[in-house]
């Protein structure tokens, strides 16, 4: 029995709805397939134009770039003009290799790593880092959503204490909604994940914004067609 119904039968078991919706399901599943592939884009590029369009909308900034190379520059750029030293990076191998790449072009530039420090000296670490990048497992279109599974990463630290993250992401990687990213999603990468949808920042207090509360001030997504070259 899949989630959805197991759900229902929940709700029926619960007395919330009659014991014939289960007959109903069928038709129930093609009304909400049809609804949503309504609305779909067809093509990959269609979906990256909705992701950008939709991080954009909550102050996300979004680049196509053709490689590493491309990133690491456009990396190097902020951090130059943002007088900022050092960089922190998550394991994954997409983001060493980008590390390598900002080394290359500017070698006064420090990076850190989860491997370089013990658990206790890492949190301070990068608490103390103001650029991180990291690499999404997924993006969802239709809410300009990045989907972080930390298979690889090695620390969350750099997503959440950093205040300026760049996230590289293969052009693979996108869906058009979570229907379809729990399609794609293992049980076992399910288990820590969390969802980032722009930039930190909360008004819940006398309607004061204020930006970075759980998260970072900036998050720029680079996408790129040949995202391992």
């Amino acid at each position: 029995m899949d989630s959805r119904n197991s759900i229902l039968k929940r709700i029926q078991e619960a007395g919330c709805y009659s014991a014939d919706t289960s007959e109903h399901s069928s038709t129930i599943d093609l009304k909400i397939s049809e609804s949503i592939k309504s609305i779909t884009p067809e093509s990959k590029k269609d979906l990256w134009d909705q992701f950008k369009k939709e991080i954009e909308l909550v102050a996300g900034a979004f680049y196509k770039t053709e490689n590493i190379n491309a990133s690491a520059e456009i990396i190097i750029k902020f951090l130059t003009d943002s007088k900022i030293s050092r960089v922190g990076i998550s394991n994954e191998e997409i983001c060493l290799k980008t590390a390598l790449k900002i080394k290359e072009i500017e070698s006064g530039l420090k990076i850190i790593s989860p491997s370089q420090f013990d658990h206790a000296e890492r949190k301070k670490e990068y608490a103390v880092t103001e650029a991180a990048v990291v690499n999404p497992s997924f993006a969802v279109a239709d809410t300009g959503t990045l989907v972080f599974t930390l298979k690889g990463a090695g620390t969350s630290y750099p997503h959440f204490l950093c205040d300026n993250i760049f996230a590289l992401i293969d052009e693979s990687r996108i869906v058009p909604n979570q229907f379809e990213l729990f399609r794609r999603l293992r049980r076992e990468e399910m288990k820590e994940m969390f969802f980032v949808t722009g930039p930190s920042r909360t008004a819940d207090i006398e309607k004061v914004l204020v930006l970075g509360a759980h998260g970072p001030r900036n998050l720029t997504v680079l996408m790129s067609e040949n995202i391992a070259q």
